[in-house]
């Protein structure tokens, strides 16, 4: 079998689309997080009867420690304000 030489730009495109691989899957689960984290705070939002709030989402909710909380915090936010925002026709309603 013959050996096969690459250039450094090569490996420079070859380590940059891993990189990009490996950014994107840490981009999906991110993102499943997130909705796995709005589903179970909107959850506990109603059963305690309570609005959202950092304070709350940080120190009652309790999710798992880490130093994105806020950055999550303000993803799940986003997530609850588009769902909330969505609403079914009277005519889809009735189904």
């Amino acid at each position: 079998m013959k050996t096969m030489r690459i250039t450094n730009a090569e490996v420079k495109i070859i380590e940059e689309h891993r990189q990009s691989i490996k950014h994107e899957k840490a981009t999906q689960k991110f993102r499943k997080e997130i909705f796995e984290l709005a589903y179970q705070f909107n959850n506990w939002l109603d059963e305690q009867g309570e609005y959202p709030s950092f304070s709350g989402f940080i120190n009652c909710f309790n999710p798992s420690h880490s130093s994105q909380n806020k950055l999550k915090y303000d993803c799940v936010i986003k997530v609850l304000d588009a769902v909330n925002s969505l609403q079914l026709s009277r005519e889809s309603a009735s189904c």
